[in-house]
């Protein structure tokens, strides 16, 4: 399974902007990226002021729609 789908079927809130996947921080969360083993990077929402991961390239839905 890619750490899109394992974040979206924890029911972790997640967002995109092109190929790109964000993600809220949270335990669970935490958990799966540091699983997928991946360099990301964590940047605070301006909305609601919470930490978010940004997570470069794995939007599957991005890469699902080009092939």
């Amino acid at each position: 399974m890619s750490i899109y789908t394992n974040l979206r079927d924890a029911g972790i809130p997640i967002d995109s902007y092109e190929s790109d996947l964000y993600c809220k921080f949270t335990k669970e969360s935490a958990e799966i990226v540091k699983d997928s083993g991946l360099k990301v990077h964590t940047f605070m929402n301006e909305l609601d002021h919470t930490l978010w991961y940004d997570i470069p390239f794995m939007y599957d839905p991005w890469w699902e729609n080009r092939l």
